[in-house]
């Protein structure tokens, strides 16, 4: 073989290759970041935790069954206002107090001594009527390779609640199709780690204390969660990215990420004679849908509605929406089967539903609302582009005779 043709089969081999480099699947690093306070990827796990006046009480921990915990002195000069809470980190209980002064004092018995008199103060800061603390490291475990979940915490300025958040992520990039997307796992149910596939069980469609996993689809440089751009969910099996299904592998420090292409079992959603936009949960990540004929392919599985939207456009041509619901009805839990169509019946014809509700010593709340076909429960609040909403409906009561008993305006909310 003479140079000329070495030469001729190393581009070959080149080119041969390139693709295959291209559409790029496989493992990815992640690096962890710290997050500002305000960042609403990693506000995406937030929990709320409520307080106690008082002495502390005595608690046990998951961690430690038979283990009685409490706190046997409280910090020393604290104001009338101060107030007590136990900080759920993974499922190990933190003795906390929050003391509203100028400037704020947060005192944590991150050490779990029991002793909140020799605890360091942490000192924050008012935001927004909001007393904001500096990130902390929750210890997982015991000893010095025990991993840590960091968190922050703020409370209102009543300070009824304390708020609890991830203090960063883990972000990256990952090649996917000849496409580069970054990608950040959140650490939303704080023990340390950002790698817990959370699967869906019984009525469970709720993402609160869930790790996340977002996906920047559009490639804005911006992890985006809407019902036009749903870019964050809970970490899932697998994800689909531009119609394309990924397995899901997370390293247990979140230092990696392995997605593989896969072909998932498909079935059918069909949702005849309704123009709609949805958003759907389930084990094999989140799905949006809209547009077309109303029917999708979708992997075989359970699902939940997270939104809904239902869409229909008036003799001139301007398109209204419903889409603030408080009952799914059909939509609320179903599931897909291989080589199946699961056909749902939703939206018209609406039905006025008015339900009547104690509001005090002579006062009646009635509630209005709008019942589509499938029992999903719509605001009566119709809205076209632009985020024109009708006004509120006027309201009239009459007894039997047609009397009328009663007049007056409605309000949203």
């Amino acid at each position: 073989m003479d140079v000329k043709e070495a030469v001729l089969i190393g581009a070959a081999a080149t080119l041969i290759l390139w693709p295959a480099a291209l559409w790029a699947q496989g493992e990815f690093p992640l690096k962890y970041v710290e997050a500002g306070q305000e960042d609403p990827l990693a506000r995406q796990g937030m929990t709320a935790v409520g307080g106690y006046d008082g002495a502390p009480p005595a608690i046990s921990t998951p961690a430690a069954p038979g283990k009685i915990m409490t706190v046997k002195a409280m910090p020393p000069g604290l104001s009338a206002k101060a107030r007590g809470y136990i900080v759920y980190v993974g499922d190990r209980p933190f003795f906390a107090v929050v003391d509203p002064v100028s400037p704020p004092r947060l005192y944590l018995d991150a050490a779990d001594r029991g002793d909140l008199s020799i605890v360091a103060p942490i000192t924050g800061m008012v935001q927004d009527m909001e007393s904001v603390f500096p990130a902390v490291a929750f210890p997982m475990g015991a000893g010095a390779g025990a991993a840590t979940a960091k968190m922050r915490l703020m409370t209102h300025a009543r300070g009824q609640m304390l708020w609890m958040s991830a203090a960063g992520y883990f972000q990256g990039e990952v090649t996917l199709g000849g496409q580069t997307y970054r990608v950040a796992l959140v650490d939303a149910n704080g023990n340390g780690r950002a790698s817990d596939v959370s699967g869906l069980s019984g009525d469970d469609k709720e993402w609160h204390g869930k790790d996340r996993l977002a996906i920047d689809r559009n490639q804005d440089g911006k992890f985006t969660d809407t019902a036009e751009s749903v870019e964050v969910q809970w970490l899932s099996k697998t994800v689909r990215v531009r119609d394309v299904y990924y397995s899901v592998q997370v390293a247990p420090d979140a230092s990696s990420i392995r997605l593989d292409e896969m072909k998932p079992k498909i079935g059918t959603l069909d949702l005849p004679g309704a123009d709609v936009s949805l958003v759907l949960v389930s084990e094999m990540g989140i799905h949006a849908l809209g547009g077309g004929d109303g029917k999708w392919a979708l992997p075989e599985g359970e699902y939940f509605t997270r939104s809904f939207t239902l869409s229909k456009s008036d003799r001139a041509g301007e398109k209204w929406t419903l889409s603030d619901l408080s009952t799914f009805g059909a939509l609320r839990r179903f599931k897909v089967l291989t080589g199946e169509t699961v056909t749902l019946k939703v939206g018209p014809p609406l039905a006025l539903k008015v339900e009547a509700a104690s509001g005090g010593p002579g006062r009646v709340t009635l509630n209005l609302g709008l019942a589509g076909c499938g029992g999903e429960l719509y605001s009566v609040g119709l809205e076209k582009a632009g985020g024109v909403r009708l006004p509120a409906p006027k309201v009239k009561i009459l007894d039997g005779s047609g009397k009328v008993l009663a007049e007056g305006n409605s309000e949203y909310g």
